[in-house]
C-alpha cells in the first residue's frame, strides 16, 4: 500500500485555493479550483481510499458508511482547520471529497449579502429558507445569520447539523451546537426533542425529506425562529418542491401553512470574481408579502417570479437583477453574468443597454471581404476585451461556449458569426486539412422546424470565398448538444484561411457553439 501524507496534500490544495478535493481510485488526489489541478504524483488504490477514510472518520462513522454506503461527516487538521467530508461509492469503489471550512465565522458585511437578509434575524418566529446547489454557500450564509443573532440578542440558539461545520463562541446567546452521529442519532430524533431544550432559534442542517418538513413547520408555528436549507435553484423550485414532499390529500394544508409562517426564501450560487480572486455571492430574495402568501395559498407559485419583478421596495430581489447589479459593479464578468442568468430576452438587452458600447458600423461591405483593420461591429464586454462580429444579434463568450442571440433585424436567409479573434488579430491564420469539428446546441428558436439549416464559410488569404458543403447541413433542436464534422474537400485542402464564419437558419433565434477546430 502506498503511504498517502494527507497533511501535506490538504495544504497543497489549500495553497493553490481549490474548494474541493478528490480521492478517487486509479487517480492521484486532484483539487478543483474552477480547474482540475493535480495535488500528488501518487495514483491512489483502494486500500490507500479506506485507509483514508478509516483515519478521518470514527469507528461509529465508519460502521454507519459500510451499512449505508454514504456518509458526510467533519475532520479537523491541525494548522489547516476543519474539514466537510462525504463518503460515497463509484461502481463499488470508495471516493472521498474533502471541502475545507472557514476557521471563523465570516462577518454578514465581508459576505456582500442583501441587506435584506440582515433584517431576518430581528425576526421572533416564522421559517427562514437559505437554498441553493451544493457549494453555493449556503452554510456559510447560514453562519453569518447565526452569529448575527449571537452577537445581537440574548436567547438560546440549537443547531442540528450534520455534519457541525462553523463552531460558534457564544456572546450574548447560549450556542448548542449537535452533530447527527455524535450528539444524536438522526435528525428527526434530535427535531422532535428540540423543544424540550428551550430554544429561541432553531437551525436545521438541511431538510431531505417530508418528516423533516413536517416537524420545521410544527417548529415554526409554535413561536420559533427556524432556519434551513435546501438543494434547490430558485425560490419557486423552493416552494414546489416542499409541497411536493407531500401527498395529494395535505397539500391544501401545506400551502396554508407556508403562507403563514415563511418569513423569506433566500436563492444563492457563487460566481467567479472577475479579479480572479475567489467568489462573489449572487442572491435571489423573495420575502413573504400579501400577494405571496396568496399565491402559495391559491396554488399559484408559477406567478411569483413576475411579483419578484415589480416589487423592488418589498426587498425582493430577482437572480437576473442581481448578477447584473454584480456585474455593473463590476465584481463579475459578464460570460459568467450571462451564464449564471435566466437569459430571457429583458434580460439580454438590459445587458446591452448597460454595457459601454463602441461601436462602428461599415456600410456597403459585403461580410465576405471583410479585412483585418474593418470591423463590422466591436463591443468591450469584459476585461478580457471580448470583441466580436455578427449581422444580426448579440454574441457572448459564456462558460458554455459562444452564444448567439438574435436581435430580429435581418435582411438575409442566414445569421452568421464570424471568428472575431481572427479578425482581430489574436489567432494566426491557418491552412485547411480534412475536415472542421464543432458542437452545437439550439436554445431558442422563433419557428419550431425538423431541421434548420447550417453552412460553414472561409475566406481565405486572397479573398476567396469557400463554402463547404455546397448544400447546407441539417441542425436539430432536441435540448441536447450535437457534434458536427464537415468533411474538406480537397480542392481546398491547403488554402489559407483568414476568417471563417458560421452561417445559420435565420429561424434560430438563440444557438450556442462550442469545441470549433479544423484538423
Amino acid at each position: 500500500m502506498k503511504k498517502v501524507n494527507l497533511t501535506e496534500i490538504v495544504e497543497k490544495g489549500i495553497s493553490q485555493g481549490v474548494k474541493s478535493i478528490f480521492f478517487f481510485k486509479d487517480l492521484p488526489p486532484l483539487g478543483n479550483n474552477r480547474n482540475i489541478i493535480k495535488l500528488n504524483d501518487v495514483v491512489l488504490g483502494s486500500e490507500e481510499i479506506n485507509s483514508l477514510l478509516k483515519t478521518t472518520a470514527t469507528a461509529w462513522q465508519y460502521e454507519t458508511f459500510e451499512g449505508k454506503k454514504e456518509l458526510d461527516y467533519s475532520y479537523e487538521i491541525n494548522g489547516l482547520g476543519r474539514f466537510r467530508i462525504n463518503a460515497f461509492l463509484r461502481m463499488g469503489n470508495i471516493g472521498l471529497v474533502m471541502r475545507p471550512i472557514p476557521n471563523k465565522v465570516p462577518s454578514f458585511s465581508a459576505l456582500g449579502l442583501p441587506e435584506i437578509l440582515k433584517k431576518l434575524t430581528k425576526k421572533q418566529n416564522g421559517l427562514v429558507l437559505i437554498t441553493g446547489p451544493t457549494g453555493s454557500g449556503k452554510s456559510t450564509t447560514l453562519a453569518s445569520l447565526i452569529d448575527l443573532i449571537n452577537k445581537e440578542r440574548a436567547c438560546h440558539i440549537v443547531t442540528i447539523e450534520d455534519p457541525i461545520e462553523f463552531v460558534y463562541k457564544s456572546e450574548k446567546s447560549i450556542i448548542s451546537q449537535r452533530e447527527v452521529g455524535k450528539d444524536t442519532k438522526s435528525f428527526q430524533s434530535a427535531l422532535k426533542r428540540v423543544l424540550r431544550e428551550d430554544p429561541d432559534v432553531i437551525l436545521v442542517g438541511e431538510i431531505r425529506d417530508s418528516e423533516t418538513m413536517k416537524i420545521v413547520i410544527e417548529m415554526a408555528e409554535t413561536g420559533h425562529l427556524v432556519f434551513s436549507t435546501l438543494h434547490t435553484i430558485n425560490v419557486v423550485q423552493t416552494l414546489n418542491r416542499i409541497i411536493d414532499f407531500f401527498p395529494e390529500y395535505e397539500k391544501n394544508q401545506i400551502r396554508n401553512q407556508l403562507s403563514q409562517l415563511l418569513q423569506c426564501v433566500v436563492s444563492q450560487r457563487l460566481v467567479q470574481r472577475a479579479d480572479g480572486k475567489g467568489f462573489v455571492c449572487a442572491c435571489e430574495v423573495m420575502t413573504t408579502t400579501q400577494s405571496i402568501k396568496t399565491l402559495i395559498k391559491e396554488d399559484k407559485v408559477h406567478q411569483i417570479f413576475s411579483i419578484m419583478d415589480i416589487s423592488k421596495k418589498d426587498d425582493m430581489i430577482s437572480m437576473d437583477k442581481s448578477l447584473l447589479k454584480l456585474y455593473e459593479n463590476g465584481l463579475i464578468d459578464m460570460p459568467e453574468m450571462i451564464f449564471e442568468s435566466s437569459k430571457e430576452k429583458g434580460f439580454i438587452e438590459r445587458i446591452f443597454e448597460t454595457t459601454p458600447n463602441k461601436n462602428q458600423t461599415l456600410t456597403g461591405i459585403r461580410p465576405l471581404k471583410l479585412e483585418k483593420e474593418m470591423i463590422l461591429y466591436e463591443a468591450d464586454f469584459s476585461l478580457n476585451n471580448l470583441s466580436f462580429f455578427d449581422a444580426s444579434g448579440m454574441l457572448f463568450d459564456t462558460p458554455i461556449g459562444l452564444l448567439f442571440r438574435d436581435r430580429g433585424p435581418l435582411k438575409e436567409d442566414l445569421n452568421f458569426i464570424a471568428d472575431y479573434t481572427i479578425l482581430n488579430g489574436k489567432k494566426n491564420i491557418f491552412s485547411l486539412k480534412s475536415f472542421c469539428n464543432l458542437s452545437y446546441k439550439i436554445l431558442e428558436t422563433k419557428v419550431e422546424k425538423a431541421w434548420y439549416l447550417f453552412r460553414l464559410r472561409m475566406v481565405s488569404d486572397n479573398n476567396e470565398d469557400i463554402e463547404i458543403p455546397k448544400i447546407p447541413l441539417e441542425l436539430i433542436k432536441d435540448n441536447e448538444w450535437h457534434t458536427l464534422t464537415i468533411p474538406v474537400s480537397k480542392v481546398y485542402s491547403g488554402k489559407t484561411v483568414k476568417c471563417y464564419m458560421l452561417l445559420f437558419d435565420n429561424d434560430i433565434k438563440e444557438i450556442a457553439f462550442n469545441n470549433i477546430f479544423f484538423v
